[in-house]
């Protein structure tokens, strides 16, 4: 018997006594080939540094897959044998299109995982929808190719997942044996009903920790179940926790602060550069991937450069949250988009304003991609500038996420030129944003060994010398503190080189203040959240301020009492002192890892169950639940008056 007829019988034998299982192990398959595609593509980010039990990742994985197809098709079935009788086929077209489209969407999340888990390290949630805004026109401006490509997949997938569901279909109605769906039904039925089955707690995305570490947990995931689970936390966002009393919290990590430089020191202007997807590496001259850049080069001579600064997140919407507000963002979404907007925070826009500040905020994007002009109006800011903003700007050069940053730093500084004395003045570039995309001619110029992410670096650090260059006559200049501080960090060669949990994390922070003109290199531990408190310093506001960092300008802080704390993924929080770097997951309370990272600077050595370092494993823990518990705290706090 040749083997195409022998396939094709089994098919026929399977469907006619099993139609439903056919349709589960069909997609099963499907989801398995994503997520073998999955694991190799994105390899080397999901397993720096550590190991990784290929048989456990397997087992999880297809029971994982298994059950959320189940709890997808559960319905489709009952609907489809509740229906089967009802004259007509209109209502059963209607049903097996519903859940075709719920097969494929699953189908389509974890395609786009494969690719997009790189970008901000979890599997596909609500979050998604905040952070790709214009996808069709921001894949067209990338490449037509592209653009048909991710079309053409999307209709394969369509067509596989309807195809699929037809043949189980059309099974079903031939009355041929589909006992073994009852018994799935009453088995599905009895886990949902009776609660020492503990389903609800096992379809939990983050369940498999209680055998996994959070690195192989992505691999293991369910792209839908974790979707599904975060439309549920968005009204349930933030785990609530009490590990210490309030008041020990609030004498650990005091969140209600003053921040205030000398009296006699005037207010001056401030110009802040948020600058998109930029890793310490560029400015770190001992790094493979140092930046040759002349206009940052010469600024650290005169500048104050903090070379130990990290970010609290890994994406742009949680980056903007901290350093603009000082504070943590524990939703998926971004915090200015979710239930929590009304939590206690100090609006830095208002707050200047009664220091007779003006504020604008300045970006060459679409108006309120990734929902910043939410955010900057949540803050309280005056104005809002974008792409639309600048004269002729649908005839400017421009790439995927906007215009490019050489026209929108000349905007900015026509704008200053006309906003009173004293301003804060923020941009938000773009250009250094994947895919890095620059102007033709600039392009040309770049040495052949830079990765995109060096030439867009070095595209921007030519922008910034034209834009210095301009405004060092302008009257406000001498009167100004600039601020630079980048939003996340970001592998400057694609994942190409090893980096780990706290190299992922670094970033630059510069102030460079034209009247003081002074070089200095501080190694002191600081984050973003540091950044707001220097602000208010400057403006020598003096009442009383929230905020989770410092202000950088303060020499009269103890660096070595310093810890600062990371956002490793929606329920890894991750805190670092002078010499450790500790990882705590606030979902089942595990920890997860204990570095020695200056003498183990690739984080290869796990000390977590090494009983030598009980004592600073237990502070550190300390430390990240304090934290923790005071965001959750301020989450369901009043308003701050």
């Amino acid at each position: 018997m040749e083997p195409g007829v022998s396939i094709n019988k089994y098919r026929k034998h399977f469907l006619k006594n099993n139609p439903f299982l056919f349709l589960v192990f069909t997609i099963l398959i499907l989801v398995s080939i994503l997520k073998i595609s999955f694991y190799y593509y994105n390899y080397s980010v999901l397993f720096y540094g550590s190991s990784h039990s290929g048989f456990r990742l397997v087992a999880w994985s297809l029971s994982y897959d298994l059950f959320t197809i189940l709890l997808i098709n559960f319905p489709f079935l009952v609907l489809l044998i509740a229906t089967k009788k009802i004259p007509g086929k209109i209502v059963q077209l209607i049903v097996r299109i519903i859940f075709c489209a719920f097969n494929a969407f699953m189908l389509i999340l974890n395609t786009v995982d494969v690719f997009y888990y790189q970008f901000h390290f979890q599997r596909s949630n609500i979050d998604l929808f905040y952070v790709i805004d214009h996808p069709v026109q921001k894949m067209a401006n990338i490449s037509f190719l592209t653009l048909a490509g991710c079309f053409l997949v999307l209709l394969i997938i369509i067509i596989i997942t309807w195809r699929v569901q037809n043949l189980f279909y059309f099974s079903l109605m031939k009355k041929s044996n589909y006992k073994t769906a009852y018994i799935i039904m009453a088995v599905v039925l009895i886990a949902l009903i009776f609660p020492q089955f503990q389903l609800s707690r096992k379809i939990v995305p983050t369940y498999p920790l209680i055998d996994l570490n959070s690195n192989e947990l992505s691999v293991v995931q369910n792209s839908m179940d974790t979707f599904i689970y975060s439309l549920y936390r968005n009204n349930h966002a933030v785990l609530d926790r009490k590990y210490f009393s309030d008041s020990f919290c609030d004498s650990a990590l005091p969140i209600k602060k003053v921040f205030k430089l000398d009296e006699n020191v005037p207010p001056k202007n401030i110009v802040l550069f948020i600058m998109e997807s930029i890793p310490e590496d560029f400015f770190d001259s001992s790094d493979i991937f140092k930046v040759r850049m002349p206009f940052f080069d010469s600024l650290l001579h005169h500048s104050i450069y903090f070379s130990n600064a990290y970010s609290y997140g890994r994406e742009s919407n949680k980056g903007i949250t901290s350093i603009l507000a000082g504070i943590p963002t524990l939703t998926d979404i971004p915090l200015y988009h979710s239930s929590f907007v009304n939590l206690p925070k100090t609006s830095v826009g208002n707050t200047l304003k009664s220091k007779k500040y003006n504020s604008f905020f300045c970006i060459g994007d679409t108006y309120d991609n990734f929902g910043f002009a939410k955010c900057v109006y949540w803050l309280g800011f005056d104005k809002y500038y974008c792409n639309r903003d600048i004269p002729g700007f649908e005839k400017l050069l421009k790439g995927p996420m906007g215009i490019y940053d050489q026209y929108v730093l000349e905007f900015m500084r026509q704008k200053i030129n006309s906003t009173g004395q004293p301003f804060l003045a923020v941009n938000y570039n773009t250009t250094t944003h994947y895919p890095n995309t620059l102007p033709q001619d600039f392009r040309k110029k770049m040495p052949k060994n830079y990765t995109d992410a060096m030439k867009s670096m070095s595209y921007y650090d030519s922008c910034l010398h034209v834009f210095f260059n301009a405004s060092q006559n302008e009257s406000w200049f001498k009167n100004t503190v600039f601020i630079f501080c980048a939003d996340h960090w970001m592998s400057p060669d694609n994942f190409k080189s090893p980096f780990n949990n706290l190299s992922g994390f670094k970033i630059p922070i510069i102030i460079y203040e034209p009247s003081v003109n002074e070089e200095i290199k501080n190694i002191s531990l600081v984050s973003q959240f540091d950044v707001l408190g220097t602000m208010l310093g400057i403006a020598g506001y003096s009442d009383t301020t929230i905020s989770y960092g410092g202000n950088l300008l303060d020499t009269n802080i103890d660096a070595r009492k310093n810890v600062i704390f990371n956002r490793v993924s929606n329920s890894l929080y991750q805190v670092v002192d002078s010499s450790y770097v500790l990882g705590f997951n606030v979902a089942d309370n595990k920890t997860e890892y204990l570095y020695n990272y200056k003498k183990d600077k690739n984080l290869q050595n796990n000390l977590v169950d090494n009983s030598s370092y009980l004592g600073i494993r237990n502070s550190l823990i300390d430390k990240v639940k304090v934290f923790f518990q005071k965001a959750v705290n301020q989450y369901f706090s009043k308003p701050f008056q």
